[in-house]
């Protein structure tokens, strides 16, 4: 008899396994599955002592002004984009949730978290879409 068989994977219907084999196959693996260990592949080698970095003082560390590091970003429509992005795919999914209802009845609670459920991820795609287009004639903060 193999390992197969007396775990039930050959049994000519897989419907009618054995209480027995079944708990003898979740306490086979449950163990496994459980408490796993690592490879001699996975294990972190010891750090030589010569590769450990030491930080030089603070006081050889350059100085910058606040201003020079702040870059100018172009404006961006993303807020726009978001918008019309969110509330035309929130009122989709809100059809297509009422469309999906078995009955005639008012879900509330269904309708505003379809539009909830819609709306997010159209403003995040709508988002991503407005930002690449940059407003005419004005920089960022």
């Amino acid at each position: 008899m193999t390992v197969a068989q007396v775990l039930g994977y050959n049994h000519p219907d897989p419907r009618e396994v054995d209480p027995m084999k079944l708990l003898f196959r979740i306490l086979l693996t449950a163990p496994l599955l459980l408490a796993p260990r690592p490879l001699p592949a996975q294990r972190v080698a010891p750090v030589p002592a010569y590769a450990v970095a030491t930080l030089p003082p603070l006081a050889s560390a350059p100085h910058f002004a606040a201003d020079s590091l702040v870059q100018k970003l172009p404006r961006t429509y993303w807020l726009e984009g978001g918008l019309i992005g969110g509330v035309s795919l929130g009122l989709m999914t809100l059809m297509w949730a009422r469309g999906m209802r078995e009955s005639n009845r008012e879900n509330i609670v269904g309708d505003v978290a379809g539009f909830a459920l819609g709306f997010g991820t159209g403003f995040a795609a709508g988002s991503l879409v407005g930002g690449q287009f940059h407003k005419a004639g004005s920089e960022g903060p």
